[in-house]
């Protein structure tokens, strides 16, 4: 066996990690032992908001992560490749997010 204080070490440094993981966990088995009970419109809407708002939460960060990484990436080439990288992304960036969308 490990090292106990190591182990609460770890939990303390990825606790967002096991909380997440815990949540996923239990909405699963939430999700699977109320299946066959018949809930109303209201009690799906309601148990299922939190999960909702989650997943709009992450989509808003994408957008901004994305920019961010590729205002990075920019900024680390030297001048004359900065512009045909930049335009290259550019087109790259536009034409999957028409295509997702």
């Amino acid at each position: 066996m490990g090292n106990p204080n190591a182990f609460t070490k770890w939990i303390k440094t990825n606790l967002l990690l096991v909380f997440t993981f815990i949540g996923v966990i239990l909405g699963a088995v939430l999700g699977v032992s109320l299946r066959p009970v018949n809930l109303s419109k209201k009690s799906i809407l309601l148990l299922s908001y939190p999960g909702e708002l989650f997943m709009r939460l992450l989509g808003l960060m994408i957008l901004p992560l994305i920019i961010a990484s590729l205002i990075t990436g920019a900024a680390s080439l030297n001048a004359k490749l900065n512009g045909k990288m930049a335009l290259r992304t550019i087109v790259y960036f536009l034409s999957t997010s028409l295509v997702s969308s």
